[in-house]
């Protein structure tokens, strides 16, 4: 998959966005998750550290997100506002900042 072939949602048929979609939400879910994990894994290593972690707030922010998700109109405005891309089938694509380097990687659920 080649970066010039994604797609904008605008873009995709009505099947795709259906897709596309559910890939928003399960990303999100899954960054609230993983979220929620360290945080469990830093309370077991010391409790210190989950009293002094500063960003309470953005995974309780990232819950209220996850849920306002299943708004159908909220989400499209969601997508659109931050020009998610997608493949033609409406999968999601994702770009990740490695060593410097910027990379391009589909999201799988």
């Amino acid at each position: 998959m080649n970066y010039s072939e994604c797609l904008l949602f605008d873009q995709l048929s009505e099947t795709s966005k259906d897709i596309a979609r559910v890939q928003i939400i399960a990303c999100q879910q899954y960054a609230f998750t993983n979220a929620v994990s360290k945080g469990k894994l830093r309370a077991k290593q010391s409790i210190h550290s989950v009293i002094n972690y500063r960003s309470h707030s953005s995974v309780l922010n990232q819950a209220k997100l996850v849920a306002k998700l299943k708004d159908r109109d909220y989400l499209d405005k969601v997508i659109k506002a931050n020009l998610c891309e997608f493949t033609a089938s409406g999968h999601y694509y994702r770009i990740h900042k490695v060593n410097g380097i910027m990379t391009y990687k589909p999201f799988n659920i």
